[in-house]
């Protein structure tokens, strides 16, 4: 089994920092403000979001050599790893 990138793993530690924000602060807040409750769950909210943001283009960005099945660039026309060409209907999928 491979080993998280930093971005996957900086991504996971915003995600739970988020969903403290949310439930600690928003939901089971001991605040008898609404607003002040609301804004907590919001910024939980954005908070999650912008954890999921961080690792998401990494993932659009990157697919699976057919060959040696390591992670790679889509627009690679040889792997890396295993140095085999990549055919244009591998590199480019529904083109």
């Amino acid at each position: 089994m491979s080993k998280p990138s930093r971005e996957r793993v900086a991504s996971w530690i915003i995600q739970l920092i988020g969903i403290f924000v949310l439930f600690a602060m928003g939901i089971f807040s001991r605040y008898d403000h609404i607003r002040v409750n609301f804004v907590y769950c919001i910024l939980g909210f954005v908070i999650i979001g912008w954890g999921r943001a961080v690792y998401m283009p990494e993932v659009k960005l990157m697919k699976t050599c057919p060959f040696c099945r390591k992670r790679i660039k889509k627009t690679n026309k040889v792997c890396p790893h295993c140095q085999r060409d990549l055919q244009e209907s591998l590199r480019f999928p529904g083109v």
